[in-house]
């Protein structure tokens, strides 16, 4: 009797699942490669290091900063005058003290 590996003789992932998963494998071995020349003194070639960085901008995600544009509507607590502030308070208050809609259960216990 063939030895059972826990998954149906017929299952198989879809060819983008894979895809993506074998992606983020090697974009992982990529970054390994990058950690070994940076902390362990790994030789890489000028040309090897740029090829590591072209292709793992097309795999991960660019994480550049993003800058905020606008006016937000909500001010800073510290530039509230105190009316402000006491009406904030009791406007949490009254929304912590009100019963939520559909409970049945008074101990608030779920």
């Amino acid at each position: 009797m063939p030895r059972r590996t826990g998954f149906p003789d017929k299952v198989r992932l879809n060819a983008r699942h894979a895809a993506t998963s074998k992606a983020k494998i090697q974009a992982t071995q990529l970054i390994n490669r990058l950690q070994a020349h940076a902390l362990e003194n790994l030789e890489l070639k000028d040309s090897q290091i740029r090829a590591i960085d072209i292709l793992l901008k097309k795999v991960l995600p660019d994480m550049k900063a993003v800058e905020h544009s606008g006016e937000s509507r909500r001010k800073n607590p510290s530039e509230l005058s105190l009316q402000e502030l006491d009406e904030r308070i009791a406007r949490l208050s009254a929304r912590e003290e009100a019963p939520a809609s559909g409970s049945a259960d008074p101990s608030g216990v779920h």
